[in-house]
């Protein structure tokens, strides 16, 4: 080929391109008589055209930059004629490697076009609405370690630090993406698809972060610029795919059971076993179980409760209850006050992802309060904040349940305030995603719109499956989510209907009522005698 007929297009932002990179080309260009006559900058100078290279006679176009810039040349020389010559000058060169073979150098493939040993293809492209992707294509959260990689070869330590940060949590945090046509791989998502395309179809890989290790293997494989050596799964070869965001789908439904106060040591075994076989058969997408397990958390109470809890079949978050630290032991309730969850330790205050739908932690519980009566809630701020961080870290769209054993009722009931700073944490949780607050410790199950003054917020409460009933025979919430409302059964033995079983206010405390006023149930199931509370 003519050395008058060629162009270079080089991009110094590119990883594999330096002024020492670019003066070895030149001379290798040199040698192998494949000398341009004109050398384009990019971005201080535009890419070609189509008209510009057709008006300069230019039959051949070499370009040594990363895959993302020579996408943006191969488009904007759409319709030409003559051949594009890839060369590998970015960080990753997926194109080249598929074209050349990974890792050969510059010079081996010059040296090869010079004695004539290739022959011209039509790589095969992904095209989807946003465009066309000739190297390959990225979907997904992951996608967010692109800075990174931008930051490593500008050996930028300040912004590589802030920028592994900020990508590891989008790739943790973010909305996952997965396979929707054909439904192949982990439909709860992955947080990287990649898209390779070949002369027998796209390539689909998806990538995996489940774990410590994976998260540790993917980080060695992105500091060696070779992401595509961390664990990932092979879906397969397709000719026509859809991949969809797993956070959008509206139409996706979730069932939720919000079981409370079980009161082992109290328990109502009958209730137990229903409640189990309900969960087996009906495979609900979650279990949150809001506090007070046992009675007075004894040793006994809570091996029978680890034992019943870690029996379900479902993935479960568990809330602690005033009732499940340490009544007897004030040394252990101080200073070790959950040493009695071990058993079940990963399921305590446990976020749980369901796609579109969240169920985020807020701890009422506390070891020790300002006031006589430790059995009511207090919100620390630590312990909202902690809540507002997680809150605030869901990706776009996602709706949040906040699971909390205390309703944050502060005024309205009587005595002292049922869950000092309520009202403060009602407030922020009005600010946000949050579509309702799933709640226990009354034995009444409710479901009321709690206003405050940044708007309201809907708050649903479980009654008993313990011998602790207050107006109600015992029960615990199914919670439909079809993608824009929640719909509450409260499901129980008797069959009573959901409206019949709800209190319409919250009341001071979980004793049956006695005095004229306080909330009750239609159902009126009110016990002749007090159960008993030890």
């Amino acid at each position: 080929m003519s050395p008058t007929a060629s162009w270079l297009v080089v991009n110094e932002r590119s990883g594999s391109n330096s002024e020492a990179a670019l003066r070895e080309l030149e001379a290798s260009l040199t040698t192998q008589g494949l000398g341009v006559t004109r050398t384009i900058e990019f971005p201080a100078q535009e890419l070609p055209t189509r008209s510009d290279l057709e008006a300069a006679g230019v039959s051949q176009l070499i370009v040594f930059t990363g895959d993302g810039t020579l996408n943006a040349v191969i488009d904007a020389v759409s319709g030409w004629a003559g051949a594009v010559l890839v060369l590998p000058g970015g960080t990753m060169n997926l194109l080249s490697g598929r074209l050349h073979g990974e890792d050969t150098p510059c010079d081996a493939i010059l040296e090869r076009i010079a004695r004539g040993a290739f022959r011209p293809v039509r790589p095969a492209m992904a095209a989807c609405a946003a465009g066309r992707a000739h190297a390959g294509l990225l979907v997904g959260p992951g996608t967010a370690w692109a800075g990174v990689r931008e930051a490593m070869r500008d050996f930028d330590v300040a912004g590589l630090a802030q920028g592994a940060g900020e990508a590891l949590a989008e790739t943790t945090g973010g909305s996952r993406v997965r396979m929707a046509d054909p439904p192949i791989g982990d439909q709860n998502g992955y947080p990287l698809i990649e898209l390779t395309p070949s002369h027998r179809g796209l390539q689909v890989d998806g990538f995996l972060l489940e774990s410590a290790a994976e998260f540790l293997q993917q980080s060695f494989a992105v500091l060696r610029r070779r992401f595509r050596e961390g664990p990932h799964e092979r879906l397969g070869l397709l000719d026509c795919l859809t991949i969809e965001n797993c956070a959008t789908m509206a139409t996706d439904p979730r069932r939720i059971f919000h079981l409370s106060d079980i009161h082992f040591g109290l328990e109502n075994t009958r209730a137990l076993d229903w409640v189990k076989q309900e969960i087996a058969e009906k495979q609900p997408d979650a279990v949150a179980i809001t506090g007070d397990l046992t009675m007075r958390a004894r040793h006994r109470e809570f091996a029978a409760a680890t034992q019943w809890i870690n029996s379900l079949d479902a993935p479960v978050t568990v809330e602690v209850g005033n009732h499940d630290m340490p009544y007897f032991n004030l040394i252990e309730r101080f200073f070790s006050p959950y040493e009695r969850f071990r058993g079940m330790k990963e399921k305590v205050e446990r976020e749980l992802d369901l796609g579109a739908l969240a169920i985020v932690p807020l701890k009422t519980a506390v070891r020790m309060q300002p006031r006589l009566n430790w059995s009511k809630g207090w919100v620390s701020q630590r312990a909202l904040d902690r809540c507002l961080t997680a809150l605030d870290a869901l990706p776009k769209g996602i709706q949040a349940l906040v699971a909390v054993h205390h309703p944050l009722r502060e005024v309205g009931t009587q005595g002292t305030a049922l869950t000092k700073h309520g009202d403060l944490a009602l407030r922020e949780l009005a600010k946000r995603n949050v579509t309702a607050v799933l709640s226990g410790h009354v034995h009444d199950a409710f479901d009321i719109m709690e206003d405050t003054s940044e708007g309201p917020v809907r708050m649903i409460g479980a009654g008993t499956l313990s011998q602790r009933t207050r107006s109600t025979p015992p029960s615990f919430n199914e919670i439909e989510w079809d993608g824009r409302k929640l719909t509450v059964c409260v499901r129980n033995l008797q069959q009573v209907d959901t409206r019949d079983m709800q209190i319409d206010d919250v009341p001071e405390n979980a004793l049956p009522p006695r005095s004229e006023g306080e909330p009750v149930a239609p159902v009126r199931q009110v016990p002749r005698v007090d159960p008993p509370v030890h």
